[in-house]
């Protein structure tokens, strides 16, 4: 039973890094739902639905958007803060300040045990999150140092350390506003009985227009 296990993990992470390294889009037979997906949704349907084309992960067919133009292989930027970030995209549109008000599409990840695992997204629910830049406070900080920087219709990578996140926890956003998302949220970053926060990884698309 063991050997079947560890079987079962590796093939399809080694048919994924295949099809990674691949330019063409063929048909893969993987063990996590038994059916045959093409390459370029393999990663998705592991439970991968990550926003962009970065290293060795791909993108799900529903976050392609965000994979549009995107550079492959970012140089990582840590600020002294100690947010990191990675800028897959970088916008043509103007920088915000602080007191304008900011739209952004996100994904959220944990980067815990469950590395990779998205626990919300803006674009599932078709909701753009929208706040005023450094004057509400509700706002995590790790986020608002993320976009602040930003330009308008870029996309960027923030691994947002716990001490620029969910400090005061439910006090603070963005929350999943659905409750399987939300409960996994909570499970991570407002759990009281949790030994510590992981880093939170959102991926961030800033809208154009400010």
């Amino acid at each position: 039973m063991g050997i079947i296990i560890i079987f079962w993990i590796v093939v399809p992470a080694a048919a994924a890094a295949a099809a990674l390294s691949s330019s063409s889009s063929s048909q893969v037979q993987h063990g996590c739902c038994g059916q045959s997906c093409s390459t370029d949704l393999l990663v998705g349907c592991r439970r991968r639905a990550l926003v962009f084309l970065g290293g060795a992960v791909a993108v799900s067919s529903e976050e392609r958007v965000f994979a549009a133009g995107v550079n492959e292989a970012p140089e990582e930027i840590v600020t002294a803060s100690g947010l990191r970030f990675q800028d897959f995209k970088v916008g043509n549109g103007n920088t915000p300040k602080p007191g304008q008000r900011v739209t952004i599409d996100y994904v959220m990840q944990s980067s815990g045990a469950r590395y990779g695992a998205k626990i919300d997204s803006t674009r599932d629910r078709n909701e753009p999150f929208s706040w005023v830049l450094f004057e509400d406070a509700t706002v995590i900080e790790g986020l608002q140092e993320a976009v602040a920087t930003m330009r308008g219709g870029g996309v960027r990578r923030a691994f947002i350390p716990s001490n620029l996140g969910y400090v005061r926890g439910e006090q603070q956003r963005p929350i999943p506003p659905t409750f399987a998302e939300y409960q996994r949220w909570k499970n991570i970053y407002a759990n009281p009985n949790r030994a510590y926060q992981p880093d939170l990884i959102m991926d961030i698309k800033l809208f154009k227009k400010l």
